[in-house]
């Protein structure tokens, strides 16, 4: 994998990958100190084991999910960018789960990396 060399590449690396069921590629795109307030998580990851391990086991469900993105923003500030959006989850058949994310990423000397990352799911109307 060559690391992403701007902002809006990092989301379209990270789609294939996950798409892909490469939680190596995924993990990859983290920094070291990044925080993953991830999907299905019951806590904060914070360590790079811990990213990869999530989605180990999130990619390796059988089916494994995939990802579509429906819409997103992406706001560079200096040495730091804001990638937001919606996106659906295929769970396998004909089940879809609304989400969104948010991604801050960082520049490093020759590439983007994940430095916060944040995912839920959208709530059913009221």
């Amino acid at each position: 994998m060559t690391p992403p060399d701007n902002p809006g590449a990092v989301l379209t690396e990270w789609i294939a990958a996950f798409n892909a069921g490469d939680a190596r590629r995924v993990a990859a795109l983290y920094a070291p100190d990044a925080v993953l307030w991830a999907t299905t998580a019951r806590g904060r990851i914070d360590t790079p084991d811990g990213v990869h391990g999530y989605f180990e086991r999130v990619l390796g469900r059988d089916p494994a999910p995939r990802m579509q993105r429906v819409s997103d923003q992406l706001r560079e500030l200096g040495a730091f960018a804001v990638h937001s959006g919606r996106y659906d989850l295929h769970l396998g058949a004909d089940a879809v789960a609304a989400a969104r994310f948010t991604l801050v990423l960082r520049r490093t000397e020759r590439s983007w990396a994940v430095l916060e990352h944040h995912s839920s799911l959208v709530p059913a109307p009221a």
